[in-house]
Order: C-alpha cells, then structure tokens, then sequence
C-alpha cells in the first residue's frame, strides 16, 4: 500500500501541497525521515497552539503519532474531543480519543489510556463506526499489558485476532505481536518476547511493512535476542538501527538506541551508552522506557561489581515503575535490589524515602564526585551534599563511602 502511495507522490510532486508531501515522507516510513521533512512536521506542529479545524489537528497528530511528537499536542487534541462532544462530532472525537490514547501511553499515564480507550468504545459503538474498535481496544490491551494485567490484555487481543481474521486487515496482528511482545518481557520470558517481536517485521528492524510497530518493538527485539543468547542477532539489529538513523527521529528514540548499543556491549563501554542513553531524552519524557534502562544499566553495573551505583540507577528505576504501577517491572526491579545485597525490607524503605535530590546526589556521588564537586554542580555547599550523603548512604545499605568501581574488562553482552 505505503509503496504504491509513495509512487503517486514522486510522480506529482509540484501538483501536492507541502504539507502533503511531508506527511507522505513521514508516515511511509518514519526511521527515513529526514532532518528537513521532521523541523518541518515541528512547524505544522507550533502552528497548531492556535488552530481551529479539527481536521487540521488530526491529520497532524496522525503523522506526529508516527514520530514521537504526539506530547506537544495533547491540548489541540484535547480541544477536539471537548469541541467535538458538544458540537456530535463523533468521528473528530474518535480520533481525538484514538491519538489521546498513543500520547498518554508514552507518557505513563495508563489511567487516562484507559479511560480515553473506553470513552472511545462507547462513542463507536453507539454510532456505528466499528472499525476503530480494534485499535482502541489494543489501546487498553498495551496499557493492561504495561501494568502486568497479562489476562485483560489477553482477552482483548484474541478479541482483535478473531475480529481481524475474516476482514484481512493487514496491520492489525501486528498491533497483537507487539503487546504479546510486551507481555512476555512483563514475566521474563524473552524467547516468547523475541519470537512474537520478529514476527512484526521477519527480517529485523530494517524491513516489512509495519514501519511504526516495528519501531515500537526495536529496542524490545535487541533485549530479548540479548537475554535469549542471540548475540549475534542482537549485534546485527542495533548496526540495523544504527544505518537507519532512528535516533534522529526523537529524544525518545536516541535514548534506546544508546540504550541498545549498551546491551550488546560490555565493561565501560557499556556504561558510557547507558550514560548517553539517560542524558538524550528529559526525564520527565518517556518515564516507562527510561525505567527500563535504568533497570538494565543498574543490573550491568551489579555485574560489574559496582554495587553503590546499581543500587542507585536500580532505586531510581523503582520509583518510576512504581509511580507507574508497573507491577512486574517494580518486582523486578526489587529484585534486582536484593541481588545487590540490600535487604528486601531495605530495598523498599530505600525507594520510599530516597527523596529526588537525595537521588541526584547520589548519582554524582557513585560516579566518583567529590563533594566539592557535587556542591559546585548542583549550587550546595560541600557540607550540605555531606549532609545528605549521610542520609542517603543508610538508605542505599552503604556503610561508609567508598570511590566508585571501574572495571577494565574487556565487553560483552549482558546476559
């Protein structure tokens, strides 16, 4: 289909509208866009803020939802459906809900997935427009999938198989590959992880005809090949994303690919991607996905040996899953916590009391900082960040301070 469309659009270019022909780039296959067809798709995005066609909006955020911006229009988007509700524009509202449900997803914010999915549902139902239940019922599958709630998800994706089979829709098991992907990863098991993620796009993350999805389970797909002792695989999927250029594509995007390059390495050539990956995207973006790497860079360095700075990166990663409630991810991670030594018991009351800068503090502090230079970064005086320190250290199971462990190891995959 996307080949097909393409086609059109190199043949009539001077007969289409920009606008057109920068969603024709994007939305065919959004790991090829390029810098130009993204800063221009910022400015259709900007000049939104005040924009009062609701068509406008949606065909916008349809190419944004492709490429990570859909965040910078959760007010336009939340104006059509207010508007929409009042004026019976139900598919303007469909819509809205649809695209409302992707930027709350990436965001953490699986209460207002949820409530958008159903809300949605009830208006298609109503009216009649059937073939948006799928997709919003794959909505509440992700969330339920991201929140450990394996049977909800299940129910609902058997619900789009069975819908899908006699109509053919074409994307729409993979929409299913990708939340059983997800789902396999909540319980640790990474051979069913990595068997549903290639079945998205059979030849890796270059390939197919599922450009979004295949995107969305990239960084799946080199974890579970990691942890399934696909090396190789792994290697041959994070040089795949590397020619792609798809970290270009978002802050969210060049946090996973370091965050992939991390994983098939080792040592401290490891660490630095895991460094690289937390620094490419603001924390407060993208918290289930930074989570997961903190989780991942906290286990490489307890292999590592480097105990206080697992515990940290680990507790940072705790906190968000849990302010997420995502239960598996949590119980993971409080795993990984005890494996560092840390009583269970200690390992919550870590996570509950760690306040943020007591976290910021110990980041520096495990990376090697001196106090003084703690202070100097962070505007505090060197006995103020001592102060702190002595309150952190307990809470992390750290009797006394010790310099941070470098290990000159040569690199390996994570196992």
């Amino acid at each position: 289909m996307w080949d097909s469309y393409r086609e059109l659009v190199e043949r009539y270019p001077d007969m289409l509208p920009e606008s057109v022909l920068i969603r024709s780039e994007i939305a065919t296959n959004p790991a090829t866009a390029s810098p130009e067809a993204l800063a221009t798709l910022d400015r259709q995005i900007a000049a939104l803020a005040t924009e009062r066609d609701p068509g406008q909006i949606i065909r916008v955020a349809y190419v944004a939802n492709d490429v990570d911006r859909l965040a910078d229009l959760r007010e336009p988007l939340l104006w059509v459906w207010r508007e929409g509700m009042q004026a019976g524009a139900v598919a303007s509202v469909t819509n809205a809900l649809m695209l409302l449900c992707g930027e709350s997803y990436l965001a953490g914010r699986w209460d207002d997935t949820l409530r958008f999915a159903e809300e949605g549902l009830e208006l298609v139902e109503a009216y009649g427009y059937l073939e948006f239940v799928w997709y919003l019922k794959y909505s509440k599958a992700l969330a339920a999938a991201a929140l450990g709630q394996q049977d909800v998800a299940g129910n609902r994706l058997e619900w789009m198989l069975s819908w899908s089979i006699p109509r053919q829709p074409f994307i729409l098991p993979q929409h299913v590959y990708q939340v059983r992907t997800l789902a396999a990863i909540d319980r640790g098991d990474y051979e069913t992880a990595y068997a549903e993620a290639v079945r998205i796009s059979p030849r890796g993350v270059e390939g197919g005809t599922a450009q979004q999805l295949q995107l969305f389970v990239a960084y799946d797909l080199v974890e579970a090949a990691v942890r399934t002792g696909r090396s190789d695989q792994a290697r041959d999927f994070v040089d795949a994303m590397l020619r792609m250029g798809i970290a270009k594509i978002s802050s969210r995007w060049a946090m996973l690919v370091a965050a992939a390059q991390a994983l098939v390495s080792g040592g401290e050539v490891a660490s630095a991607h895991f460094e690289r990956a937390l620094a490419a995207a603001p924390e407060e973006l993208w918290p289930f996905e930074r989570a997961r790497v903190l989780l991942a860079y906290g286990e490489h360095l307890r292999r590592e040996r480097a105990t206080v700075e697992s515990r940290v990166r680990i507790n940072a990663a705790l906190t968000i899953f849990d302010r997420l409630r995502a239960a598996p991810w949590a119980e993971r991670a409080r795993n990984e916590m005890s494996a560092t030594g840390l009583s269970r018991r200690q390992a919550d009351a870590s996570q509950v009391q760690l306040t943020p800068q007591e976290l910021q503090i110990a980041t520096l502090a495990a990376s090697g900082l001196t106090n003084k230079a703690i202070g100097e970064r962070l505007h505090l005086s060197a006995r103020t960040v001592s102060g702190h320190l002595y309150n952190v250290f307990p809470k992390l199971g750290v009797t006394a301070r010790r310099p941070a462990r470098r290990t000159h190891r040569p690199g390996r995959a994570a196992r």
